[in-house]
């Protein structure tokens, strides 16, 4: 894959600020929109969320995961695994002042926990540079 079409993907994913995550429970798909807190250059997403939440537990029984970030024509679709983190080097790290309507006790919250989404398999659709075909990443 051309480093150009890579930075590109890279740049989209970026400026998404709220992808899709799809999780598992037994056999049934389960879909939910998450906030992105940060993405990384090598295509590691990060997110907040609370620990009571269904997708921690479905996380915690089967890692893998498909996170969509969309914009108009662009998207591009990472089949990841997720790490569950709590520990509080990392809470304070990417803690955002606008989660204490979530977490008011901060990044303290034993309710707050980390999903690091490390990617595998990525395809990247810009449907006015490229048509309607994936690019493997």
């Amino acid at each position: 894959m051309s480093e150009t079409i890579k930075k590109e993907a890279l740049e989209f994913l970026k400026s998404v600020q709220a992808m899709q995550m799809a999780t598992v429970e037994g056999d049934t798909p389960d879909v939910r929109t998450m906030m992105t807190a940060r993405v990384d250059d090598d295509f590691t997403v990060w997110f907040a969320t609370s620990t009571s939440t269904n997708k921690v537990k479905q996380l915690g029984l089967n890692p893998k995961t498909c996170i969509n970030a969309d914009q108009g024509m662009q998207a591009l679709r990472i089949d990841g695994k997720a790490a569950i983190l709590t520990d509080r080097a990392t809470k304070d790290e990417l803690w955002r002042d606008e989660w204490k309507a979530y977490w008011p006790e901060g990044a303290a919250s034993p309710d707050l926990a980390i999903l690091k989404i490390t990617p595998g398999r990525m395809r990247y659709v810009n449907v006015p540079a490229y048509g309607h075909g994936e690019k493997e990443l």
